[in-house]
């Protein structure tokens, strides 16, 4: 496992999900349409998805590192 998809799956946020910034691209509508149980919520030209699942939480960032639309600096 990369350590980009470590940092981002080792972390929650308050409430316990795991947080995951895209960009919004029309790229992001693909992943998007794969993502199974998470709340997901725009803002602007960011997206953010957020579950409670590790695995669902992998899955979502490396589909986002295939896509190159996760949001990090």
């Amino acid at each position: 496992m990369s350590d980009l998809v470590k940092a981002i799956i080792s972390k929650r946020d308050p409430q316990g999900y795991y947080v995951i910034p895209l960009r919004k691209t029309q790229a992001t509508d693909n992943v998007l349409s794969k993502v199974r149980d998470a709340e997901i919520e725009y803002y602007g030209d960011t997206v953010i998805v957020r579950t409670k699942s590790r695995d669902e939480a992998k899955r979502i960032v490396k589909l986002a590192i295939k896509y190159s639309i996760l949001a990090v600096t």
